[in-house]
């Protein structure tokens, strides 16, 4: 279903946490470490649309931020997310965060134009939106929610933002003048923000994107020459508690700075969080000018974090740390939302049991399309060409999943190529939880060859083959979970 809104601005944020329920039940109570304090929780949107705007849709839907960022699964989670709005108008949801949570909150029709607004919420918050057709216009009255700006200051802030990234761009190639440099630009744009007819709480909101931006793009340079190169990290205000709604804030700098060999941050492994909050303050203070903060509590929780980017359930050992430290079910804590993502990842893992890494064919390069084609013959193949740095290709392997599980039994071979535009390591751990045939095509001449025989427009391309080894279907992208049930039955 295509729907419009009135605002058509870029989501750089992911604010929104996708809905998870982990039941935990009969365990020890844990006291939480006075150093936790950022509260994970659910926030309630309810309302009514008005009967006029719902007679000149087909469909309605209430759209909200959905959050990709500090997920276990982010890479197989959409970055927005809508609720259908009940026939009479009427809608309620529950909705788990990271508080303060920024996030577009908006009403979409598939004729005419909706409307947003842009809420800053805090766990516990439940917000009233109500929307009206005033003038041909669709208005709304929302409260309930801890803070709000318009959607116009965001739009603004967005269009700022998408300016001045371009500015950090530089053929530099010593590490420090490039450090010196990015830093010299922020300090400009910074002073050029406040000259924006912004509210309080939009300018804190881009400042807080310029501040992960550069961060992750200076944490590019994972391991500098000079150790002061880190000293940029005092100049980004990692306390903003805004930074949590940006999307850098859990994926890129983390990375980079968990397990650095310059600044000496060990993995957490069985460690008390205590003791590893410690050592990190210790040999960060000089480089971040502090040692408190809620940084040093979200950098602790994406050490965990780590295992389950990289699809490694914890171990019990560090369940009893993590409750120790921030308490487990009904903490509202990071605690608890580590221990729901833990149980995220062991669920997906079991689902997708059958991974199997395929050697290319022997075969000279013109061949190896049609001998792994030939491999299959007698089943229907299925064929993705797809990439890890693909959004698109991630969202539809996640769709594609209740059909793989539709399927199961039937002679059907779901079949994953994918180039070296992917790195190994990324591909390696994106398919853990996808079952099916896996082949990496390390040699362009080989994925080229491959594209002049089946014509790659574009990632994701599908293909699908029936039984004779004849292809009976082609995608340029993903045409939606029917199409594709649709062409694998006319050939089984």
């Amino acid at each position: 279903m295509i729907y419009s809104i009135k605002y058509n601005v870029r989501s750089i944020f992911s604010p929104i946490l996708s809905l998870v329920i982990f039941l935990l039940c009969g365990m020890p109570i844990y006291a939480a470490s006075k150093d936790a304090k950022i509260k994970y929780g659910n926030v309630y949107i309810k309302g009514h649309v008005d009967k006029a705007f719902m007679q000149r849709n087909d469909s309605v839907a209430i759209s909200y931020g959905k959050s990709i960022v500090f997920i276990a699964l982010e890479d197989n989670v959409e970055s927005r997310g809508a609720f259908r709005v009940k026939a009479d108008g009427s809608f309620q949801v529950e909705v788990p965060i990271i508080e303060p949570n920024v996030s577009i909150l908006g009403v979409m029709g598939n004729k005419i134009s909706g409307n947003a607004t842009v809420v800053i919420l805090n766990v516990g918050d439940t917000v009233h939106l109500e929307a009206t057709m005033k003038n041909d216009k669709l208005e709304l009255d929302c409260k309930g929610a801890s803070l709000q700006f318009p959607i116009e200051e965001y739009a603004t802030a967005m269009e700022y933002y998408g300016l001045h990234t371009k500015d950090f761009k530089s053929d530099l190639k010593n590490e420090i003048e490039y450090r010196d440099f990015c830093l010299q630009k922020l300090n400009v744009i910074r002073t050029d923000a406040k000259k924006l007819s912004l509210s309080p709480e939009a300018l804190n909101f881009l400042e807080a994107q310029f501040n992960m931006y550069v961060l992750a793009k200076l944490s590019e340079i994972s391991n500098p020459i000079d150790p002061d190169y880190y000293s940029f990290l005092s100049k980004l205000y990692l306390n903003n508690p805004y930074n949590r709604s940006t999307q850098y804030f859990f994926t890129d700098m983390f990375r980079s700075l968990v397990g650095n060999p310059t600044l000496a941050l060990p993995l957490i492994e069985n460690q008390s969080v205590d003791k590893w909050v410690n050592v990190a303050k210790s040999n960060l203070k000089k480089y971040a000018g502090t040692d408190k903060g809620d940084f040093y509590e979200v950098l602790a929780a994406f050490a965990y974090y780590h295992y389950l980017h990289n699809y490694i359930p914890f171990a019990d050992v560090q369940i009893d740390q993590i409750r120790s430290y921030w308490g487990g079910k009904g903490s509202h804590s990071l605690g608890e939302f580590l221990l729901e993502q833990n149980e995220r990842v062991k669920e997906e893992l079991l689902k997708n049991k059958v991974v199997n890494i395929c050697k290319l064919p022997d075969v000279s390069k013109e061949k190896v399309m049609d001998a792994i084609v030939e491999k299959y013959k007698g089943k229907v193949i299925v064929v993705d060409f797809w990439g890890t740095w693909c959004g698109p290709c991630l969202m539809a392997i996640k769709e594609i999943h209740s059909l793989k599980e539709e399927l199961s039994g039937k002679d059907v071979a779901f079949v994953y190529i994918t180039d070296n535009r992917s790195s190994k390591t990324d591909w390696k751990r994106h398919i853990k939880v996808m079952s099916g045939d896996h082949y990496y095509v390390e040699d362009d001449s080989v994925f080229n060859s491959i594209d002049q025989q089946v014509t790659i427009n574009c990632f994701p391309t599908y293909l699908i083959y029936d039984r004779t080894g004849k292809r009976s279907f082609k995608s340029d992208g993903f045409k939606g979970i029917e199409v594709m049930r649709e062409e694998i039955k006319k050939c089984l």
